[in-house]
């Protein structure tokens, strides 16, 4: 069957335009290996290269530089679209990647374009972000094995010093493991803690101080208000922390100056207690890591905050962080506190990356004017044709009357 029983008329992104000659470049990607002395190489082939397609195009008629500007939009336009190909037919993903116009004085009303196309493939993905459900895992991961290694040497350290002074009663630290215990079990009510003594069993309070925590993060929950929420949780945090002087904040106990125990001796009561406040540094700052981690993976799911907002929820988690790395590095010799110290640097660094995916993914943030009276999902309909997204902008915006709207009212919304 001839070609001209089968001419199809030639397109791009559905601008049509006649077409009086083609010319189709087909090859492989080959690797040449040459031997010295040796007649002849070592062919590899690589592959099929990308299909070139090039047209010659003419415009004509008074009306030609219409369609010539038309057609220039389409091949101008960003990114692969669908070429209908007069001979071989459609080709859905076609890249224009080049284009030129020539004009000749005996044609006024005429030009001809000779323009190439290349048939984009697949891409290869060698590489990707991890979702915001990964990082969440990838943060409770983290901060798990840096609150069970703190657990680790909290409960040698304890152990040592009992079996070195058996008659001794520590009050002091008895004192700073009772009391941030019973705080944490006065703001979950209904949670029993492991009621024995303490220091018997540090492994035992350890684990109820992060039972503990994590049902302080439990009970708060405050729909439809996320920063709220977050400053809540981040609230009994460093109340706390306060309280007893350890994680970001300062003041409330006063912990005993001392250095770390070096390795082989018996540790003081005072460094004993040094190791209690790295772990509950370690476990505010897991505790509110994991909480950031949440936000974000609902973030990435349905945008709901600013970009300076998620930066506060970041910031504040990665004080928390540094705070617990140095409250480790003052409590545990260099080569026992590295065992922590690594996790919580790397749960600092997936907390910064995941955040920084989600603000590159959000549009802009840009101030528009309203031009007539309304509600927030009247205008949420009129700038994104999607009502639904009316609440999006009540959080970007501390509107006292979000359904009474007036002309001339400047709100925020992104851009898209």
């Amino acid at each position: 069957m001839a070609w001209a029983n089968t001419l199809l008329d030639c397109s791009f992104r559905g601008v049509v335009f006649d077409v009086v000659g083609t010319k189709d470049a087909y090859g492989r990607a080959v690797s040449v290996a040459e031997v010295p002395y040796v007649s002849g190489g070592i062919v590899e082939d690589l592959g099929g290269r990308p299909v070139r397609y090039s047209l010659q195009v003419v415009f004509f008629g008074e009306d030609y530089e219409d369609r010539l500007f038309q057609a220039l939009d389409a091949f101008n336009t960003f990114g692969p679209g669908e070429l209908v190909h007069p001979v071989i037919g459609v080709i859905k993903t076609a890249q224009c990647v080049n284009c030129e116009v020539t004009h000749n004085a005996p044609e006024p009303d005429a030009c001809t374009v000779q323009v190439e196309f290349i048939e984009s493939g697949d891409p290869v993905v060698f590489w990707r972000e991890a979702g915001a459900d990964e990082v969440q895992f990838e943060v409770g991961a983290l901060g798990d094995t840096a609150l069970d290694q703190m657990a680790a040497r909290l409960a040698e350290t304890v152990q040592a010093l009992r079996d070195a002074l058996p008659l001794a009663e520590f009050d002091a630290l008895r004192q700073s493991m009772l009391g941030p215990l019973l705080y944490f079990t006065g703001q979950v009510q209904g949670v029993i803690a492991s009621g024995l003594e303490v220091m018997d069993y540090p492994r035992a309070w350890a684990s109820d101080i992060a039972a503990l925590s994590n049902g302080v993060l439990s009970i708060i929950s405050l729909p439809g208000r996320v920063m709220d929420e977050w400053r809540a949780i981040v609230g009994v945090f460093q109340n706390i922390g306060a309280q007893w002087g350890f994680g970001s904040s300062s003041g409330g106990y006063s912990w005993p100056a001392t250095s770390p125990a070096l390795p082989g001796s018996v540790p003081t009561e005072a460094q004993a207690q040094l190791t209690v406040r790295a772990y509950l540094s370690v476990n505010n700052a897991s505790a509110q890591a994991d909480a950031a981690a949440s936000l974000l993976a609902s973030e990435a799911a349905a945008p709901t905050l600013s970009p300076a907002e998620i930066e506060t929820v970041t910031a504040a988690a990665r004080d928390e962080i540094n705070a617990a790395i140095a409250a480790v590095r003052a409590a545990l010799p260099l080569e026992k506190a590295r065992a922590i110290t690594e996790p919580l640097k790397e749960l600092a660094l997936a907390l910064q990356k995941a955040a920084l995916a989600i603000i590159e993914r959000r549009p802009p943030l840009i101030y528009r004017t309203l031009d007539g009276a309304g509600n927030l999902r009247l205008i949420a309909h009129l700038w994104y044709g999607d009502h639904t997204r009316a609440p999006e902008l009540a959080r970007l915006n501390n509107l006292r009357l979000p359904n009474a709207l007036s002309k001339g009212d400047v709100l925020r919304g992104y851009a898209q």
